[in-house]
């Protein structure tokens, strides 16, 4: 009898534990409840940005610049300049430029590219303003208080190849390559010059 009672006890507390899982699996449901997802829709496309055109001067390959040797023969040609009633400077920014070879398309900066140009007529060269009785041009003797001053007028007199020179040169670099630049320049007075045998061709400047 005594097992029989301890046997039904044991059976009535094995039975509480079994009816109170249920309720608590009951409670902790609702907080495992996922929330319902929406249907997934598919991505949007995003809008197609035209294009630009293709820049023709971006391309990988550079193009080819002609630069001028030491070692390469230029074509030179002679230009004849008539400086009656020119103005000064803008004849001699002119005469720098074809000296120069700024006018060919093969002009390098470094290399002398440029042709020779005769100037005849010096002494006819026109002066500006007051620079005639103004335009001092200074030489020195390189001893102290050597310095000689001499005006525009006077230079017209005694060398007027000297007022086409002075702006000319002035107008090229101040280095070997001017040097050999300068070496090109002819100027004489008078209308007659000692280069016919090269032909020179006639340069307008007007």
């Amino acid at each position: 009898m005594a097992e029989k009672k301890s046997a039904a006890k044991g059976a009535a507390k094995s039975k509480k534990p079994k009816a109170a899982a249920p309720k608590a699996e009951a409670k902790a449901a609702p907080a495992t409840k996922v929330a319902a997802k929406p249907p997934e829709t598919a991505p949007k496309k995003a809008a197609r940005t035209p294009q630009k055109a293709a820049n023709r001067f971006s391309r990988a390959v550079p193009y080819n610049s002609f630069v001028a040797g030491p070692d390469q023969r230029v074509a030179r040609r002679w230009f004849v300049v008539d400086a009656t009633g020119l103005v000064l400077g803008r004849a001699a920014s002119r005469i720098a430029h074809v000296l120069r070879g700024k006018h060919k398309p093969t002009y390098t900066p470094h290399a002398d590219v440029g042709d020779f140009v005769i100037i005849i007529n010096a002494e006819k060269v026109k002066l500006t303003g007051g620079k005639e009785e103004q335009k001092p041009y200074y030489r020195h003797s390189m001893y102290p208080g050597g310095l000689k001053t001499t005006l525009a007028r006077d230079v017209r007199v005694r060398e007027p190849e000297r007022l086409l020179e002075d702006a000319i040169r002035r107008m090229i670099p101040r280095n070997p390559l001017g040097r050999d630049v300068m070496r090109k320049l002819h100027v004489y007075r008078g209308p007659t010059h000692p280069h016919q045998a090269q032909k020179p061709e006639p340069l307008a400047l007007a």
